[in-house]
């Protein structure tokens, strides 16, 4: 009885560490998603707080690639997945 509830407790720990990666990055190219960088802005800017430190932030904006219209949906995937590891 003690084995599975601790194999279950195992199970569930997977589970809401896969559910938590999913909402906080994007199914096709894996990039983290705005809900991640409001999460760690907060966290950040918390934390350069303390000691009166300032943080600075670089942000891509590619919604309007039209890449996706020209050459279709598996090369424009591909574009931003190598984009995100340059």
């Amino acid at each position: 009885m003690c084995a599975e509830q601790i194999s279950l407790a195992i199970a569930n720990v997977k589970l809401r560490d896969q559910l938590r990666d999913q909402s906080i990055r994007d199914v096709l190219t894996g990039w983290y998603n705005r809900r991640y960088l409001l999460e760690t802005c907060r966290r950040e800017f918390s934390r350069a707080a303390r000691p009166g430190q300032s943080v600075g932030i670089f942000s891509i904006d590619v919604d309007h690639l039209n890449i996706t219209t020209t050459t279709g949906m598996t090369e424009a995937t591909q574009f931003c997945g190598r984009l995100a590891n340059a």
